[in-house]
């Protein structure tokens, strides 16, 4: 049989060469610099502010009366996550909390990994895998808004080692242990989880038992769709207005809004997990296809939630099974490069291929080399195919190095400025204690500097040269990562700090319990003045969870919308401000202000930006606040809403 037949054997890595101790210690703190330095903690921000205030509203239910958040509840009834922030809040602070729940998951994120990858590989390939899966991009979805393994206090970022690990115990045979993992998982964050638990069924049941249960599940959710009698509300079709609500704040969440770059990524790392599949076997064999075939149920049902949009499948999100596709897409990939290039001729050009084709074919590309993997067990079987491109491996190889010239000059440009940002900003740091490095460096800085590693290790580590190389990038992705971590430090970083304590003025002025709109500032509410938030954008996060949070955020955001304020909107695409000629945000209307207090609910209304127009509105203070500690102080004007409310005026198209 042919070399290059994929069939002729099945493919199993050589044990590699045992790596000294010495080795082994390089590649562990360069792979715990790396992870360190692309996993930059930035405080409380994201969706972390929202499981923040989850947290301190458990501890302290009676501040957050009324607020849009939690006047109907949040799905942090759902997660074991929310009792364990608010009792490390309760003993040390919601910023130490956070942190201390950010640096535990992503230890446990990077040991579960590693387990996982030490099941998959054997000796040098288990650190280009760990490596691998540091230093890529994370990002997943559409609009960039999920990442796995994220760097901010979430139940999602716990509830992915828990997978991970399970996995791993599942791929060595440890199904109990394996399956106890993959519940807790669940415990945290059933979305996160659900992946895991179909690749666990999957790799457990036998194959006629995974077909039956997934056509039944896909069949019943038509049925589920016309309505059954007495039947709770998760398990109901949508109401229109509530759809149509959760796709104007949320429209990441739907397929349909989603773009064709965005869909691509799922394609590439399920046909990577194709290839790799059908030339493995074993638990491996497996493996890999119970993977992809949690990820192809997760779309399959997201596409039905489009054409059937029933609550509780909606709110599963089952796309989000794209994390665990990619991660274990990437174990798939650095699995394949050797497999391809025992091969022969024909495996090395199909190599060379996928290569170009991700790296510099643009989206066509990636669609192209999705074809390709899917397509090359099948290809390799042709031999008249596989000795004409063998005839010709030297010139097509050339022509696939020449394609991906123009994309390698400019990561090449990109390495250059990184290294020379990252050089002045350090000696910046030296120059001031306490300083560190607020640029975040590109994922290509990263991924040269684990390559230029990893090659001074493991070769020629008995060579004084060599060695003292690897040494010296192991020390200065150590002092980069230590320099950058905490990019909470950073000025104007988008993470929101710790906030000075609040003037008595300000207490005094909004009392407890005040339900208060802050013009941008729903987190300083929360976290400085314990004081409910009447609405923002971000407060709408759980419009699809629930649908009278629905129609409450669609109100009071399409009230505060005429203050023409960036936070105060429902559509997920900011909306464009008024601007002075000096580009500064123009002064509110003052018939949008009474207007907005019209709602009785409304107590209090802080804006930084003064009123123009009639009718003429006092503030009831105007007080400067230092938000945070060394920052020069914000004048805010407050107003109360009880006065403006005995003001009935007409409404005009302005406000």
């Amino acid at each position: 049989m042919n070399r290059s037949d994929p069939q002729r054997s099945r493919f199993t890595c050589p044990a590699e060469a045992r790596l000294s101790i010495g080795q082994q210690v390089a590649l562990a703190l360069l792979t715990l610099a790396i992870w360190g330095a692309t996993h930059r903690y930035s405080g409380l921000w994201h969706d972390g502010v929202l499981y923040a205030g989850q947290a301190l509203h458990r501890l302290y239910p009676d501040r957050f009366v009324g607020d849009l958040f939690f006047v109907h509840g949040s799905q942090d009834s759902f997660s074991v996550f929310g009792p364990l922030y608010a009792a490390l809040a309760r003993a040390v602070g919601i910023n130490a909390a956070s942190l201390i729940l950010t640096a535990t998951a992503q230890c446990a994120w990077l040991v579960a990994a590693a387990m996982l990858a030490r099941r998959v590989f054997p000796g040098v390939l288990f650190w280009v895998a760990l490596l691998a899966i540091v230093s890529l991009p994370r990002i997943y979805g559409a609009d960039e808004v999920f990442s796995y393994a994220e760097t901010f206090a979430t139940a999602r970022v716990l509830a992915e080692p828990l997978v991970l690990a399970g996995l791993a115990c599942l791929f060595g045979g440890r199904r109990l242990a394996g399956n106890f993992l993959l519940v807790g998982a669940a415990l945290f964050h059933p979305v996160m989880a659900f992946p895991g638990v179909a690749v666990a069924f999957a790799m457990q049941a036998s194959f006629r038992t995974v077909l039956v249960a997934s056509a039944c599940a896909l069949l019943s959710i038509p049925l589920l769709a016309r309505g059954i009698p007495d039947i709770g509300e998760p398990f109901r079709t949508m109401d229109p207005l509530w759809y149509g609500i959760s796709m104007e704040r949320s429209p990441f969440i739907f397929l349909e809004r989603w773009q064709l770059a965005e869909l691509l990524p799922p394609m590439v790392w399920a046909a990577t997990l194709f290839l790799a599949g059908a030339m493995s076997h074993g638990v491996a064999r497996r493996f890999w296809f119970a993977v992809l075939y949690a990820g192809v149920l997760g779309f399959a049902l997201a596409v039905m939630a489009e054409a059937w949009p029933i609550a509780l499948l909606v709110q599963m999100q089952p796309w989000r099974s794209a994390w665990l596709l990619q991660v274990c897409g990437i174990f798939a990939a650095i699995w394949l490069i050797p497999v391809l290039w025992s091969q022969g001729s024909f495996g090395r050009l199909v190599l060379l291929a996928l290569t170009a084709c991700w790296f510099a074919g643009g989206e066509l590309g990636l669609f192209a080399g999705a074809v390709l993997a899917v397509c090359y067990p099948a290809l390799a079987r042709r031999q008249a195919l596989v000795e004409l491109l063998g005839r010709y491996y030297r010139v097509i190889s050339a022509g696939f190095v020449v394609a991906c010239l123009p994309e390698l000059l400019i990561v090449s440009q990109e390495l250059l400025g990184a290294f020379s940002a990252v050089f002045i900003e350090a000696l910046t740091a030296f120059r001031h204690a306490g300083g560190g490095l607020a640029i975040e460096q590109p994922r290509a800085f990263w991924l040269t500097l684990g390559a230029a590693g990893l090659l001074t290790i493991l070769n020629g580590w008995r060579e004084p040269v060599f060695r003292v190389l690897g040494c010296l990038t192991v020390a200065l992705a150590i002092l980069v990562s230590g320099l950058s971590w905490d990019a909470s430090i950073g000025v104007g970083y988008r993470s929101l700090r710790p906030f000075a304590e609040p003037p008595a003025a300000l207490r005094e002025a909004i009392p407890p319990r005040s339900l208060t709109y802050w013009e941008g500032g729903q987190e300083y509410l929360w976290f400085a003045l314990g004081r409910p938030s009447y609405a923002s954008h971000q407060q709408a996060a759980g419009v699809i969870f629930s649908l009278h949070t629905a129609l409450e955020a669609q109100r009071r955001l399409n009230s505060v919308v005429r203050l023409g304020t960036p936070d105060g909107r429902l559509q997920w695409r900011p909306l464009s401000v008024e601007k002075t000629s000096e580009g500064a945000l123009a002064p509110i209307p003052a018939q949008a202000l009474v207007a907005v207090c019209q709602d009785p609910i409304l107590d209090h209304v802080v804006l930084r930006r003064p009123l123009r127009g009639e009718p003429s509105a006092e503030p009831l203070a105007v007080i400067p606040v230092i938000l945070h500690k060394g920052t020069p102080p914000v004048s805010y004007h407050v107003f109360e809403c009880r006065r403006l409310r005995q003001r009935s005026i007409p409404c005009s198209s302005n406000c």
